[in-house]
């Protein structure tokens, strides 16, 4: 047969959608006690209306019977859920157990297989028909035992919940009363249209409206979620807050967030209820987070809260303290807010008292650690503050009988900022000044406009109240340090007399701050004069190298007898001529390399270890033989191959070496010697000279700095050879040190440059 479609069937599956959004919504905030028997609730109430809805439809006596049975265990089991959500709902989750669940089961599944029983379901409807009388046939049975039996079943499950409801509501706050009243309203609904149509007053005839009336009870449920947050600001506590308390009470639930505050705690936190619903508590306490940490069961956790105005603050003392559930798991806190502002000022009172002169002596202390003279004068003014109260405050400093002001404070709320700033009064003439400088004593003037020897310079008649007292240093008066008030009485002479102390120690960071400007200025002059002496031995070098170049020239041109036959002495002299030729163009080499090296400068090569450690030792085997010294190469059979630039690495290795040989005797051994360690070639030169000293060793690398720096000195040099190593080994990734085990004991400079993948030469 075709279905019977009709607007009833469209209210039902409005009904069936509504309810399995919710079921979704509720499922979601599972964590929160309820909202698990909540979505299955909801779910129930879903396939209630669906199958409600398919009845309708259908229009033989077999397939509504059909459904009628199916819809008839969720009916049952509608009931049983309410109550175990009301009972975690309302703080009595301890109550639902397995046993209680079993028993919301059994009666459910019991009556589904009786009523698909011949008997059963002559027990549940003694007469079944179908009424097509109205515009859609509907099922019409008369109700048997069973039916009124499972009807009382149900109404007595739904009352429990309804009694526990209305308790909760007539006991909580105003969040309990709103959420419980929410749904109530949408729970009994659907229940007084099931009572309406069981007693026989429906107006649709044989037609129950209880799942239609399901949409009132999704609309209260959306309400609820959406404006008093339910499953989100779950109930935690029922009895806690008390509105005739004069102590302010607040809950916080598991989630951090305020849950319900009395009358008294929302005027003393200054916002009202509404307004403060939801919010999280760290807007109210900024240290919440910690606070809720910290506490524990029997140990509440103290803070303080200080509201109002500056001027007259009021302060809470505030006590936290955890909310246990029956498990012993936390399920929110419980924040108790008292009026403390009369113990809280007496203290402050007395701390001021006691701790003036030791709060003014190590504030002012952190003066003589800033030598900057700006920085000097602006910390002055940031600490005037805790001398005495005030709105704006300047420094003047007397240049020529002239009182300058150098620094201000709080001259730009009273829009007098460039008059102040270009202010400068004649000591001699203004009384104010003129005292301090002949009395050293400080001033104060409580009410300006009383004072016949006040004059109130252009702009400053706002200044009401005015203290002063003289920056002294070394017994003369260097300057002032002036506050302004608005308030007549503000400042008194007591509060001159802690100024004074205050600038005394000002005179002193004052003079500390001209004595650092002296300092930086003669620093400018050393560097100017190290930056002249570095161009100028670039320059020197520079210069000499073109000449010395041309000069070897000759030399070898001589010593190849192109210039005719030479004698043995004349050759043995030339020789040493080119030698030494030589060596000057190394040190200038050195020298230019030194004040110009720059890494970006670096070309690396693929470079064979054992290939150009034979290349580069080359050129100072025969410099080592004049000199009497011997040079014996170890290196391993097998070296990992560098990544380098050639002629830099010779200038590493020429440095080590001329230092060796020019730090050994006759008849010595210079051994340099190669290994792999760690990813690295270490490359080692060890002499058996003189030795350095344990304390040179960290300076030995210095630009410019020499073991024997002495004019009577034996061994030459310049102190750049080693630091321009250490540079060009940086450069390459790697590093250079030295050891030694005393004076007189030979050295050993290592070299470590990183191994490059091995590869043919290029």
């Amino acid at each position: 047969m075709l279905p019977q479609i009709n607007p009833y069937a469209g209210l039902l599956v409005v009904s069936t959608l509504l309810s399995i959004a919710l079921a979704v919504a509720a499922w979601r905030r599972r964590p929160t006690p309820g909202a698990a028997s909540l979505a299955a609730l909801m779910l129930t109430l879903a396939f209630w209306s669906a199958f409600d809805a398919i009845e309708m439809l259908s229009a033989s006596l077999p397939a509504k019977l059909f459904w009628e049975r199916l819809e008839f265990i969720f009916v049952l089991a509608a009931p049983a859920l309410w109550l175990i959500f009301v009972l975690q709902f309302t703080g009595h989750e301890r109550w639902v157990t397995p046993a209680t669940l079993a028993a919301a089961v059994v009666v459910p599944l019991v009556s589904f297989v009786l009523i698909n029983t011949a008997p059963g379901l002559l027990w549940l409807y003694p007469t079944i028909a179908i009424d097509a009388t109205g515009p859609v046939a509907v099922l019409a049975a008369t109700r048997g035992p069973l039916f009124w039996l499972l009807a009382l079943y149900s109404y007595v499950l739904v009352l429990l919940a309804v009694g526990l409801m209305t308790l909760a509501l007539l006991r909580g706050g105003p969040l309990q009363r709103a959420q419980n009243g929410a749904v109530l309203v949408g729970a009994l609904a659907p229940v007084l249209g099931n009572v309406i149509f069981n007693a026989g007053f429906s107006p649709l005839r044989h037609v129950d409206p209880a799942p239609v009336l399901f949409i009132v009870t999704g609309m209260a449920s959306v309400w609820t979620l959406t404006r008093y947050r339910l499953l989100d600001l779950m109930p935690v506590v029922r009895d806690a807050l008390i509105e005739s308390m004069t102590d302010g009470v607040a809950v916080v639930d598991i989630q951090g967030r305020v849950v319900d505050l009395n009358k008294a705690a929302q005027q003393m936190i200054g916002q009202r209820f509404l307004e403060i619903l939801g919010a999280p508590a760290a807007s109210v306490l900024p240290a919440w987070p910690s606070l809720s940490q910290q506490s524990i069961p029997g140990h509440p956790v103290r803070t303080q809260m200080e509201v109002g105005n500056q001027d007259s603050p009021v302060y809470f003392d505030i006590r936290i303290s955890p909310l246990m559930r029956n498990d012993g798991a936390v399920q929110g806190w419980l924040a108790v807010f008292r009026d403390d502002t009369a113990r809280v000022r007496a203290e402050q009172a007395e701390r001021q008292q006691h701790a003036l002169a030791e709060s003014l002596r190590n504030a002012l202390a952190t003066l003589t650690s800033t030598l900057s003279l700006e920085e000097v004068l602006d910390r002055i003014l940031e600490l005037t503050a805790t001398v005495a109260p005030h709105e704006a405050s300047n420094i003047m400093l007397i240049d020529q009988g002239v009182a300058r002001v150098r620094r201000i404070r709080g001259y730009q709320d009273h829009a007098v900022m460039e008059s102040v700033i270009n202010l400068s009064l004649s000591v001699e003439e203004t009384p104010n000044l003129r005292r301090m400088v002949e009395t050293h004593q400080p001033v104060a003037i409580k009410d300006t406009v009383e004072d016949p020897g006040w004059i109130a310079p252009s702009g400053f008649r706002w200044a009401r109240s005015y203290a002063a007292a003289p920056i002294i240093s070394k017994g003369v008066v260097l300057g002032f340090l002036n506050l302004d008030s608005t308030q007549p009485g503000a400042l008194n002479q007591q509060h001159a007399e802690a100024l004074q102390a205050f600038a005394d120690q000002a005179g002193a960071a004052l003079e500390n701050a001209h004595l650092y400007a002296s300092l930086q200025e003669s620093n400018t002059k050393l560097s100017r004069a190290l930056r002249a002496r570095e161009e100028a031995i670039q320059n020197v070098s520079h210069e000499l190298r073109t000449p010395l170049t041309l000069m070897l020239g000759y030399v070898e041109f001589m010593q190849s007898g192109e210039m005719g036959p030479l004698n043995r002495e004349q050759l043995n002299a030339l020789h040493i001529v080119a030698q030494q030729g030589k060596r000057l163009q190394f040190i200038f080499n050195s020298l230019l390399t030194l004040q110009t090296f720059q890494q970006k400068e670096l070309h690396l090569a693929h470079l064979n270890t054992p290939n150009w450690l034979d290349s580069a030792l080359e050129a100072w085997r025969q410099i080592a033989a004049d000199a009497g010294v011997t040079i014996h190469l170890v290196a391993a059979d097998r070296l990992s191959p560098i990544m380098g630039a050639a002629g830099y690495l010779d200038l590493v290795l020429g440095n080590l070496m001329d230092n060796a040989i020019k730090f050994s005797s006759k008849g010595q051994q210079i051994t340099v010697s190669a290994h792999d360690a760690d990813g690295a070639v270490v490359i080692s030169v060890a002499d058996q000279g003189i030795g350095i000293a344990r304390e040179q060793l960290e300076l030995i690398f210095d630009r410019f700095y020499q073991v024997d720096s002495t004019s009577t000195r034996r061994h030459g040099g310049m102190g750049i050879g080693l630091a321009l190593c250490q540079a060009i080994v940086q450069a390459h990734g790697g590093r250079i040190w030295v050891e030694s085990a005393g004076p007189g004991q030979g050295s050993i400079f290592s070299v470590a440059l990183p191994s490059a993948p091995a590869q043919p030469d290029v």
